[in-house]
């Protein structure tokens, strides 16, 4: 069977596709909000190291199938609490099934695309009860 040169083209593209990696590649943006609506220093931990902030905050991490962990720096304040955010199975991932993209998902692998995170992440606060008056 002789293929002609667009059908060839169309083979190719499908075994070499990563699905994930074309509808949803880059870092992801993630909200962070406190429990109690209040300002608090933050580490956010993540396969893009470590990031300090204060939050509520919206934080930019690379995708990978390690967790997020976001932890709330203890001060005069606050006790130190932590979340962790842990990662997912991208929906377009499972695109290379379909489409037989066996290389496909190993590029979405690769460059970590094929996992995605929460779109938010609630930070537990837990302000110390002999906090001075200067904590809100």
């Amino acid at each position: 069977m002789k293929l002609s040169p667009m059908s060839g083209l169309f083979v190719v593209m499908v075994l070499l596709n990563g699905c994930a990696t074309i509808v949803a590649s880059g870092p992801k943006n993630i909200n962070l909000n406190t429990s109690d609506g209040n300002s608090v220093e933050v580490a956010v931990a993540s396969h893009s190291g470590v990031q300090t902030m204060v939050a509520p905050t919206v934080v930019s991490v690379k995708k990978s199938s390690g967790p997020v962990t976001v932890t709330v720096k203890e001060n005069e304040c606050y006790n130190a609490t932590s979340v962790v955010s842990s990662s997912r199975v991208q929906p377009a991932f499972f695109g290379n099934f379909i489409f037989g993209g066996l290389i496909g998902s190993t590029t979405d692998i690769g460059t970590g695309n094929a996992w995605t995170y929460d779109d938010d992440i609630m930070i537990p606060v837990n302000r110390k009860p002999d906090s001075p008056n200067i904590c809100k």
